[in-house]
């Protein structure tokens, strides 16, 4: 079974942010895959998730099951459907979605992509969180309006975006933040061991 998405294609946009978070390690076979369910679509490589989900289920052209992205551009998505005892998706990737109550609305726009990486690292700068600016690029390639849910610098930071009511989905990224004071002593230590080799 295949799955070929062309640019035309209404869930076009959808399928390429929720690919944009596959993981693409060939070591974590269980995070190279899609998920796609009766009514979602779902990809994480570990330290970022996206899902798409929808109000209808998606017709039968999407078979649920475990997908390999064989093609993924600005043009065409082909994905191949995985064996069932072939590899596995983390079965509690809903658990990493966290529940905050407060959130901050940020605007997109395609014109200005990296003024909303801006603003989302001032946002959470303020309150001693960093996050990768690559993970970041996906949400705003989506105009729009995302709502940005956070806790404390080591909790996830929740992105929701705004129902589309024409194609009748939301989108919904959770992304880990960096410990910038862990990532300088593992850089410290890499620069460290090269010193000590040489």
């Amino acid at each position: 079974m295949r799955i070929e998405i062309g640019k035309d294609d209404k869930y076009m946009s959808a399928w390429q942010f929720v690919i944009a978070a596959r993981s693409k390690d060939t070591t974590r076979f269980a995070c190279q895959s899609i998920l796609v369910q009766e009514n979602r679509i779902v990809a994480t490589d570990g330290k970022r998730l996206h899902v798409a989900y929808y109000d209808n289920p998606l017709d039968s052209t999407y078979t649920p099951g475990l997908y390999e992205v064989v093609k993924a551009n600005k043009s065409t998505i082909l994905l191949l459907k995985k064996e069932k005892d072939d590899t596995f998706f983390p079965s509690r990737w809903q658990e990493v979605i966290p529940h905050y109550q407060t959130f901050y609305p940020v605007r997109t726009g395609y014109a200005y992509p990296s003024r909303f990486v801006e603003l989302i690292l001032g946002l959470l700068g303020k309150h001693s969180i960093s996050l990768v600016c690559e993970y970041l690029k996906p949400l705003s390639a989506i105009d729009g309006v995302w709502q940005v849910f956070f806790g404390d610098s080591e909790q996830p930071v929740r992105f929701v975006s705004e129902y589309n009511k024409h194609m009748k989905y939301r989108l919904e990224a959770v992304i880990m933040p960096i410990n910038l004071q862990l990532d300088a002593i593992r850089l410290t230590t890499k620069a460290e061991r090269r010193h000590n080799v040489a």
